[in-house]
């Protein structure tokens, strides 16, 4: 689906607008920035004392439980019940120190660890997760895309529709214990748990449900646990933190972060230049190579996260014949692409998800093969006098070079096209129906391949478009397999399916980028991927900066 789809993970759950803006607010240009050329830099934040790193990682929707984009500013404010570490490898205790799981596998218990206090001095207890759960899963909240990873707890699903009137499977057992029920035995509970914020219930718990995110504590406030207190928030400007001294992980160095909003990738790589500003978001090869010649710069990527892809529609009935869109990756030289568009910054790949737990055995590599894919269009009766729509949701000009060239070497095999960049607006009521031919996507490959169970699952509600039994079947084993062998060996069927269907053309993941002043140290590797929202724990409180 999208770099909205973007999240696309274990769990992320919204709209196939959100789905798809989520990445496309991420994309390549979309993240360091979305909006005019030459826009001015961000207006300064207050007068801040001690040492302040500033960074082109603004987040557009602060809010915990709706965020979009980067997930930095969010975890240096906000905790949760356990943590990704910071490449999204390992589950890594965060307030609860450790838990234990029943023999039967329903029952998860969590010890919370003493001491922690908000950042108002209010002891934080087990009722700040009992009600932080419990109102995420109450009808009247909507658009929050962390609300699918708690759909595991026995009777979720049900107190979410309305068809219970409470939610009885979490409770506090002491003021440092929680315990958890489960429907059945999941192996993706934990890391599930490792996507919702935790809110404090002392100052919420009396707002109204149905208006709770209009509460001025999402704009004025922010008191969570994290390293970093809020400070100041500018709308399209910029976000201010200053250091908790009380954080239970220990106190932060770096007194303010101040997290910029900057127009275009332009202007923020001006600003680094200029001084003003320590880390910015790289997503276009250009710019990465532009930094990488900056000797006071440490340029270095995240995790590779995120995919790239050809969304397949149903604009001709020949596009639900596999052998079509098997033909048009053996039309694109991808390899030739990432060695000249992306300069190298990319690998291809072949199947929707990344996993390197799961063998890719038996996985077709598409190679360039320009006279096979002729054939196979032969085959399958493609009109040759048709005109297919390849268009895209990124507005930025590395992704008009992307369509140039797509189109040419669909052009060469006889493929006609039409490209188009435009904003996911303009086109949303013909994606949902799939009114189109080809869609240039982005999506998160999350830290577990059951993050494609939201596109390709015949009974998700995100997907209208694909539907096949064996990638049902898989989709569905791999969700209640406990032992990681096995679900190795389920999720490397599901690669095989997923890799001859050929739903989305997968292309290849970029390496996103970060540039970061050499005065700043304990960031490299410890910043995840640009764009992609899954929480993480970044170890800010350790970050140094030297004048």
């Amino acid at each position: 689906m999208s770099d909205s789809i973007q999240s696309r993970f274990l769990n992320l759950p919204i709209d196939r607008r959100s789905m798809i803006k989520s990445v496309a607010a991420g994309s390549a240009a979309g993240l360091i920035a979305s909006g005019a050329p030459g826009a001015a830099v961000a207006a300064p934040a207050a007068q801040t004392t001690g040492t302040t790193l500033t960074g082109s990682f603004y987040q557009t929707i602060p809010n915990p439980w709706q965020m979009s984009g980067n997930g930095i500013w969010t975890s240096l404010v906000f905790e949760r019940l356990v943590s990704w570490n910071e490449t999204y490898s390992e589950v890594i205790p965060a307030l609860a120190e450790s838990w234990t799981t029943s023999d039967d596998g329903l029952v998860y218990t969590f010890k919370l660890r003493s001491g922690i206090t908000w950042h108002d001095g209010t002891p934080f207890t087990a009722d700040d997760i009992v009600w932080s759960y419990t109102t995420l899963l109450n009808p009247a909240i909507t658009g929050s895309w962390v609300l699918p990873n708690l759909n595991p707890i026995k009777g979720a699903v049900a107190y979410k529709t309305g068809g219970a009137t409470e939610l009885p499977a979490v409770t506090a057992l002491d003021e440092l214990t929680v315990e958890i029920t489960v429907e059945a035995p999941s192996p993706l509970i934990i890391s599930q748990l490792a996507m919702p914020f935790i809110l404090p219930k002392h100052l919420l718990e009396n707002a109204p449900v149905e208006t709770l995110f209009d509460d001025p504590y999402f704009t004025e406030s922010f008191v969570g646990l994290g390293p970093y207190k809020f400070q100041e928030w500018e709308r399209d400007q910029f976000l201010t933190v200053v250091k908790y001294d009380g954080y239970y992980r220990g106190a932060p160095q770096i007194d303010t972060i101040v997290a910029r909003f900057y127009e275009t990738p332009s202007v923020a790589i001006l600003a680094q230049q200029n001084n003003e500003v320590d880390a910015i978001l790289l997503l276009s090869p250009d710019d990465i190579e532009t930094v990488k010649a900056d000797a006071k710069l440490d340029v270095f990527p995240g995790p590779g996260m995120l995919e790239q892809s050809l969304g397949v529609g149903n604009q001709f009935e020949q596009l639900k014949d596999k052998r079509v869109r098997q033909a048009f990756l053996h039309a694109i030289d991808r390899k030739t692409i990432i060695d000249t568009l992306y300069k190298g910054a990319a690998s291809v790949v072949n199947t929707p998800f990344l996993a390197d737990w799961v063998p890719m055995d038996g996985i077709n590599l598409y190679e360039y093969d320009p006279e096979k894919a002729k054939a196979l269009l032969a085959e399958a009766g493609w009109p040759s006098d048709s005109t297919l729509n390849v268009w895209a949701y990124y507005t930025d000009n590395f992704t008009g070079q992307l369509l140039a060239a797509f189109q040419q070497y669909l052009g060469d095999v006889g493929v006609k096209t039409a490209v188009q960049q435009t904003e996911f607006a303009n086109i949303e009521a013909d994606y949902n129906a799939g009114n189109f031919g080809l869609l240039y996507q982005g999506s998160s490959v999350g830290p577990d391949p059951d993050a494609m169970y939201i596109y390709f699952h015949s009974k998700s509600e995100y997907n209208t478009l694909y539907s096949d039994p064996k990638v049902d079947e898989l989709l569905d084993a791999g969700r209640v397999a406990l032992n990681q062998a096995e679900r190795a060996q389920i999720y490397n069927q599901l690669a095989i399916a997923l890799n001859d269907q050929s739903f989305w053309l997968s292309l290849w993941t970029p390496l996103r980028h970060w540039a970061v002043t050499k005065n700043v140290t304990g960031v490299n590797g410890n910043m995840g991927t640009p764009g992609l929202h899954i929480p993480f724990y970044s170890k800010a409180e350790t970050w140094t900066k030297t004048t």
